[in-house]
C-alpha cells in the first residue's frame, strides 16, 4: 500500500533589510566661526576692519567677508574644504573698500576650536586671520 505524500509549503527565505539611512555624522571642525583683521594704510592713513563669518558644515564652509573702514566698505565670499588631518584650503573673492574687485587663494589649518587662515593674492602680502568657533 502506497502512503500519500504529504507536500510541505514552499520554504520562504527572509531577505535581509537594510537599516535606515542615517544622517552623515559631524566632523571635528563643524561650527559657526568669526574672526578679524586689520589693515592699516600707509597712503591713505585709514584703518579698515575685515570680519569673516563662516558656517562649517561636514567639512566644507561659504561665508561672508565684509570690509569696515572709516572712508568706505566692502566684502565679499570665502569657500573653505577641510581635510582630516586640518589642511584648510579654498578660494574667495571680495570688492575692496578702495573699489578694487579681486580674487584670492585661502589656505591654513584647523585644529581644536580655531581656523587659522592666510589669504593670498598674486603681488600682495598675505593676510593672516585666525576664526574662532562659537560655543554651542
Amino acid at each position: 500500500m502506497t502512503m500519500p505524500s504529504s507536500t510541505l509549503p514552499p520554504a520562504t527565505v527572509a531577505t535581509p533589510q537594510s537599516p535606515p539611512a542615517a544622517a552623515a555624522p559631524a566632523t571635528a571642525f563643524d561650527g559657526s566661526y568669526t574672526g578679524s583683521f586689520i589693515i592699516y594704510s600707509t597712503t591713505s592713513a585709514a584703518t579698515v576692519v575685515a570680519r569673516a563669518k563662516i558656517k562649517v558644515s561636514h567639512d566644507h564652509s561659504s561665508g561672508s567677508l565684509t570690509f569696515e573702514g572709516s572712508f568706505r566698505t566692502g566684502g565679499g565670499t570665502i569657500s573653505i574644504d577641510i581635510l582630516p588631518d586640518g589642511s584648510v584650503t579654498g578660494e574667495g573673492e571680495a570688492t575692496e573698500p578702495n573699489g578694487v574687485h579681486g580674487k584670492f587663494g585661502i589656505r591654513g589649518h584647523a585644529e581644536d576650536r580655531h581656523l587659522d587662515i592666510e589669504l593670498t593674492r598674486s603681488g600682495e602680502p598675505p593676510f593672516n586671520m585666525t576664526l574662532r568657533r562659537k560655543s554651542q
